[in-house]
């Protein structure tokens, strides 16, 4: 029997029958005459299924026991394979064989009644040992193969005492005695290895030999290569890469070892057995021989760039060193190249490690055109470090662009041979101007708001850095003069240098004489716009309560002072005081930008109608709005104007004569007068003027004018309806009755009484008023319709509105 692994010792078929048992413990004992050293790895199969744990070695008692009481193994009714398996690895010339002495050396408990059961022969006779064949093991073996180690990378040039091939040897059976091998060195040019040497696990054996190209060249051992059974041995063979007369190869050339097949030069320690050690030629890999490397690359992480003059501590250039993988490289020289221009733009050229910020050599704090910095870096083989260049850049450099020449050289770690990389250029710098340019952003749609009201939004600008960050430390805002009083203070919310959000507020300082503005100057700020970004400063108001007459309507917007009061700062130190774009306001764009201030607002809305079928009748509800007061303040109206549009066969269908329209809140009927135009019509609309528009007509305008002004307290609504005589309904046809409260006025106006209001746009239906209100702000006068508190529908929410819409088929 050869030695081996995984040898089935013994294997019996168990037949179960009943129930299900546990197996809690199983025990051989070798009968044979063999070393309980030479079988060991005991492992217990069930069913084909490793169950419990290996046993390493017999027991001094010459038995194996698998102890599995912790974790028995059901094995269920039925016949059932019971093996166990080692690994035979001494024992030359000696028996073993594994028996199953007693039954309580196969310790079965039933699964139900928890007791042990006795085992019985096939049939049910008394149990007898059940014994494995008796075997013997033959006299050793030896194997050999390349190990997975083997050297394969590449091999320094004249590089010394080089482990070029690693080999695993195996004895089996029994130890063994190698009394000699056969190296052989292939070499592509064939001239062998200089100094040949043979390890055994880390220690050389046998004498220095050159390794004679495609020949064997044959080491003697004496007693000093004992291979014991059982365990791997590590055979490495070292010489230096030089040829057999010590001539240096050329790079790119190759070597390849090979142990080659032995004859009886092998003997089993206790069979004497001459042994062929290896049984054939087992060659290793093909090691190729070449220089030392050392490389530069622009480093991929920074990229080319521009500066401003005056930068301290600036990037000007980053690199990455990277060895081959033959052997390790000592860095010794990196030389920074300059134009004669480069080199006066600069002082305090250093190198730092980039991945520690370490300085690495001295400071050049006057750079000439060749910068020659000592170095003591350190690289292994295949390895790579990134370096950067740092240098201040002189204020008043010229524009341009600046590249800084990289080389650098060294010795081999190993071979001690000098290296250098071939120069380079690394990224260009370019040396730039800062510009800071200014614009006004995206501001607020126009808008009625609250007197009282905080940080209300008026304004957004835009800052834009080129080349450089900047930090805007000082800004004059300016506020038109006749709207000063509606203002209490500003606030610039812009971010700072870590991104936060930040806010400073100015009261402001009124105007005197004939200054169109009055201001708000902000020192301390702290608004940061890196290189390459937009960020905005939006401006706030803070609105203060109406004191005066005329204070209602007043027309807020802030505008950003070009060249007074500005100041900005950019990375190197210089300083800006104007802005690109002369003064930015905050109503730059139209529609946008400008604050309304009223102490009160409406807001109107539709509510849905009961229904929206057309019927013939009188006391129709044509639409239905609501007026909502903001909780700020009562409000006022004075004129509501309907627009109506319908469509019906041959124009039939009517709502009746303006005397048959009214207008209703709730079961109130409001007085006052309508007035009307037809979609057509020319004629200036006033509270008493008529323009009959019936049969044939597409319908036109239908204005309200209540006798007394319609007041809606502070936070409350209401709701009116408008009513009418439908008739025409008749004919065959599709019928519709549209009602809306149009948003005419597009542009502020004055605030006036109601009348002015009224008569300032009664210039024809389309830029009439569809709204006249008042936010009751008089102060020196009792609030009505002659007060100076009226305006139109310019802004009013949320018209243009549709109230009212009505259909029919026939």
């Amino acid at each position: 029997m050869a030695a081996q692994n995984d040898y089935t010792v013994w294997s019996n078929s168990t037949t179960i029958s009943t129930r299900a048992v546990n197996l809690e413990s199983f025990q051989l004992r070798n009968i044979g005459s063999v070393d309980r050293a030479a079988i060991n790895n005991f492992r217990l199969y069930v069913k084909g299924v490793m169950v419990g744990s290996a046993v390493a070695a017999i027991a001094s008692d010459d038995t194996v026991t698998f102890d599995l009481s912790a974790s028995p193994v059901r094995i269920e009714t039925g016949t059932a394979e019971i093996k166990v398996v080692g690994d035979i690895i001494a024992g030359s010339g000696n028996t073993f064989q594994f028996s199953l002495r007693r039954a309580s050396d196969a310790r079965f408990v039933d699964t139900d009644l928890n007791q042990p059961i006795l085992a019985t022969r096939e049939g049910g006779s008394s149990f007898t040992a059940r014994s494995a064949t008796s075997a013997t093991v033959d006299s050793g073996t030896v194997s050999v193969v390349k190990a997975n180690s083997s050297q394969s990378s590449n091999v320094s040039l004249n590089a010394t005492n080089v482990k070029w091939a690693t080999f695993e040897l195996r004895a089996a059976g029994e130890d063994v005695k190698v009394e000699s091998l056969d190296v052989n060195a292939a070499t592509s040019l064939d001239r062998g290895l200089d100094n040949g040497k043979v390890f055994l696990n880390g220690i050389q054996v046998g004498s220095t030999k050159d390794l004679t190209d495609a020949a064997d060249v044959n080491f003697t051992f004496g007693s000093s290569m004992i291979l014991t059974a059982g365990t791997v041995a590590i055979v490495d063979i070292y010489a230096d890469a030089k040829s057999t007369t010590g001539a240096t190869f050329v790079t790119g050339e190759t070597a390849a070892i090979t142990l080659g097949q032995g004859s009886s030069n092998a003997q089993g320690q206790k069979s004497l057995t001459s042994i062929n050690t290896p049984t054939g030629d087992v060659t290793a890999n093909t090691v190729t021989i070449s220089s030392s490397s050392l490389t530069l690359a622009k480093y991929s992480g920074y990229s080319d760039t521009s500066m401003l003059a005056g930068t301290n501590n600036a990037k000007l250039g980053s690199f990455t060193l990277s060895t081959g993988a033959t052997e390790g490289v000592n860095i010794n020289t990196l030389t920074v190249a300059l134009s004669a221009a480069e080199a006066a733009t600069i002082t305090d050229l250093m190198l730092k490690d980039n991945a520690t910020g370490a300085q690495i050599g001295s400071t050049k704090s006057a750079p000439g055109e060749s910068n020659a910095f000592s170095v003591n870096v350190s690289m292994g083989a295949s390895a790579t470090k990134v370096v950067d260049i740092y240098g201040n850049i002189k204020s008043g450099s010229n524009a341009g662009t600046w590249i800084a020449n990289i080389d650098a050289s060294g010795t081999g770690s190993v071979t001690g041979s000098t290296v250098d990389a071939d120069a380079l250029n690394l990224q260009t710098i370019t040396l730039r101007a800062a510009v800071l340019t200014t614009a006004t952003g995206v501001s607020p749609d126009n808008m009625n708001v609250i007197a009282g009201t905080g940080m209300v939004k008026v304004g957004s600008f835009d800052f834009t850095a080129q080349y450089s960050g900047y930090t805007v430390d000082e800004i004059k805002v300016k506020i038109p003069a006749d709207a000063a009083t509606a203002v209490t203070s500003i606030t610039l919310r812009y971010p700072n240098a870590s991104g936060v959000s930040t806010d400073s507020t100015q009261s402001i300082v009124g105007s005197s004489g004939s200054q169109a503005h009055a201001t708000s100057t902000f020192a301390g700020l702290t608004f940061y716009i890196p290189a390459g970004t937009t960020k905005k400063i939006d401006a706030y108001v803070n609105l203060s309560t109406i004191q005066n007459d005329g204070d209602s309507g007043k027309a807020v917007t802030v505008v950003l002072d070009n060249d007074d009061g500005f100041h900005a700062t950019d990375s190197a130190g210089t300083a800006t005081t104007t802005m690109s774009g002369g003064d930015l306001s905050s109503n730059d764009t139209g529609g946008k930008g400008t604050l309304y201030v009223r102490k009160s607002i409406p807001t109107l809305s539709a509510v849905a109608l009961d229904t929206t079928a057309i019927t013939n009748g009188t006391n129709k509800v044509l639409a239905r709005v609501k007026v909502t007061a903001d909780a700020a303040g009562d409000i006022s109206w004075a004129k509501i104007a309907f627009t109506v549009g319908k469509t019906s066969p041959s124009n039939a269908l009517v709502i009746g004569a303006t005397s048959t329209v009214a207008l209703w809140q709730g079961s109130n009927q409001i007085t006052g007068n309508f007035a009307t135009t037809s979609a057509t019509s020319t004629t200036v609309l006033t509270s008493t003027v008529t323009d009959t528009w019936g049969v044939s007509s597409t319908g036109g305008t239908l204005a309200f004018f209540p006798s007394v002004e319609q007041k809606i307290s502070a936070g409350a609504s209401a709701t009116y309806e408008l009513r009418g005589t439908i008739g025409g309904f008749s004919a065959a046809g599709g019928y519709t009755l549209d009602t809306s409260i149009g948003n005419a006025q597009t542009t502020a106006s004055s605030t006036g009484t109601a009348a002015q209001v009224g008569s300032t746009f009664l210039l024809g239906n389309a830029v009439a008023p569809s709204f006249i209100w008042s936010d009751m702000s008089s102060v020196a006068s009792v609030h009505s319709t002659a007060t100076s508190d009226w305006t139109d529908d310019y802004l009013v929410k949320t018209l243009p509105l549709t109230v009212g819409t009505l259909s029919g088929t026939i």
